[in-house]
Formats: structure tokens, C-alpha cells, sequence
């Protein structure tokens, strides 16, 4: 006789073995196993259900757990860079515009300079007395042929000195923390800047008789593009800001 082979499941293959060790075999074992584990089959599986209802409610709650660990980590970083940019962003632009005031100033073609040229001995005296002007540069004054030129080409120099320095707290602040600002603001940022530092170039070759005629000129275009970038950065700054506020609440 033929024996086939069953995918018995483990409760019922532990009946036939019982069986089998009391002798019972064959068509009576079979009819003695059905019936044994149609009795005990029931509570058996709905055991068997339980206990891996259990095992997988656990895992899943577990690895619940470890996503809204993960969420909350997230969630702290980006209130911290949050928090961090908001406190960036104001220093940024009150560093911004202090570039932008010293450059526009720098390639200004209306400057209120004193006349020199029309001023009397005594007066030109009292003026350099009160001026910060180096004794040398005092002294070179005093003997130009044209007093108001040589004033304006110092004061351009010192102008341009200034502007310089304003430019390089602003950009190397920028750079600085570029990490905690925003992508599009911190390019906007960049962008700012180089059109100030071409504008301070430009000035920069002009009064060293490098440049060419139309240096001024294109000082001062550059002088407009970062005034445009910083119409649409004061935009982008301010949604920015009401952004992060409502992140942060």
C-alpha cells in the first residue's frame, strides 16, 4: 500500500506519532488523528493566532517607537537650525545694509565736499586743524594747485576703505553661517555681495588710473543690480521670518 506524503501542520503530526506508537496505523490512524484534531484543533490554532498576533503587534509597535524617536530627533534639529537662522537673518541684514550704504555712497556722483579752492588761508587752517587727515596729506593739500581735487581723491580712497570693510564683515559673516540660512536666501545673500565688491573694484581701478573711462559707470550699474537683489531678498527675508515663526510656535 501507498502511503502520501501530507503537509500536515505540527498538532496533527504529533497525533499520528501518538498512534503510531500505540500500534494504530493506516486508514484507522488517519480516522482516529482527523477526529482527535478536529477536538483539539480549534484551541490549538486560535492559540497559535494569538500568540503570533501578539509577536507582531509587538514588532510593529516597537518599530513605531523607533520612527517617532526618529521623527522627534528630526523634528528637534530643525527647531534648533530654525531658531539658529532666526537669529542670523537680522544681524545679516543690518550687515547687509551697512555694505550696501558705504558702496552706494562710494560710487555717488552727488558728494557734499567742502570748497577748499574758495576758502581763505585762515580757513583752510581751521578746517585741516579739525580734520583727520595725516599730516603729509595736510601738507600736500596746502601746496595743490587744485585743493578740491586732491580733497575728493582722498576722500574716495577713505570711502572706498570704508566700503571695503563694510563688505568684508558682511560677506565673511555670510559665509560664516551660510550652513543655518536658508538655500535660496543664502544665495541671494552671495549674489548681494558680488555685485557690491565689483562696484568697489571698479571705483578701486578708476582711482588708480587703471580703469578704463567708463569705470564709474559700471560701478554704479552694479551698484543698481545689488539694489534690486536686495528689493527681491527683503521679500523672501520677511516670508522668511513669518516662516520660521510659525515653525518654531
Amino acid at each position: 500500500m501507498v502511503v502520501m506524503e501530507m503537509n500536515l501542520n505540527p498538532l496533527l503530526a504529533q497525533v499520528l506519532a501518538w498512534l503510531a506508537a500505540l500500534g494504530l496505523t493506516g486508514s484507522v490512524a488517519a480516522i482516529g488523528a482527523f477526529g482527535l484534531f478536529r477536538f483539539f484543533g480549534k484551541n490549538w490554532l486560535e492559540a497559535k493566532f494569538q500568540e503570533r498576533l501578539l509577536a507582531f503587534k509587538a514588532e510593529k509597535d516597537q518599530e513605531l517607537e523607533k520612527l517617532r524617536a526618529e521623527i522627534s530627533r528630526m523634528l528637534d534639529r530643525a527647531a534648533k537650525f530654525n531658531a539658529k537662522e532666526y537669529e542670523i537673518l537680522p544681524d545679516a541684514w543690518k550687515l547687509l545694509n551697512a555694505a550696501f550704504g558705504a558702496t552706494a555712497y562710494l560710487v555717488s556722483a552727488i558728494k557734499h565736499r567742502p570748497d577748499l579752492g574758495g576758502m581763505s588761508e585762515a580757513q583752510l587752517s581751521e578746517f585741516l586743524d579739525k580734520s583727520d587727515l595725516a599730516e603729509w596729506q595736510k601738507d600736500e593739500l596746502r601746496s595743490a594747485g587744485e585743493k578740491n581735487r586732491y580733497y575728493g581723491n582722498v576722500c574716495s580712497w577713505k570711502e572706498l576703505n570704508q566700503a571695503t570693510k563694510a563688505l568684508t564683515e558682511y560677506n565673511n559673516y555670510i559665509l560664516l553661517n551660510d550652513i543655518f540660512i536658508e538655500n535660496d536666501v543664502a544665495r541671494k545673500m552671495s549674489d548681494v555681495a558680488r555685485e557690491l565688491r565689483m562696484a568697489a573694484h571698479f571705483v578701486e581701478s578708476s582711482l588708480k588710473g587703471t580703469g578704463l573711462p567708463d569705470y564709474w559707470t559700471k560701478a554704479y550699474q552694479r551698484q543698481e543690480n545689488a539694489e534690486k537683489l536686495i528689493d527681491e531678498l527683503r521679500q523672501i527675508v520677511r516670508a522668511r521670518i513669518s516662516d520660521i515663526k510659525l515653525i518654531s510656535q
